[in-house]
């Protein structure tokens, strides 16, 4: 992906992007920007946990992604 919009060129990101605007209630525009921005975010903890840049427990993962979707929905 050499652009963030990209993401939906793979195959099944539109369809799970649809299926996540319908859970939350959202359009499908604002799922998809939604559904991207917490691909993104999410990924960024998983490699900083991997490389071994932060160690983080399970419930404060959730809690991260929680207070996320909170805040964009």
């Amino acid at each position: 992906m050499s652009r963030a919009n990209d993401f939906y060129n793979e195959i099944g990101n539109e369809k799970k992007a649809k299926t996540f605007s319908d859970m939350i209630g959202v359009t499908l525009v604002k799922g998809k920007q939604i559904f991207l921005d917490l691909f993104l975010y999410a990924h960024g903890i998983a490699v900083l946990t991997a490389t071994g840049k932060i160690s983080l427990e399970y419930n404060t993962i959730e809690s991260m992604l929680s207070n996320f979707l909170t805040a964009f929905v």
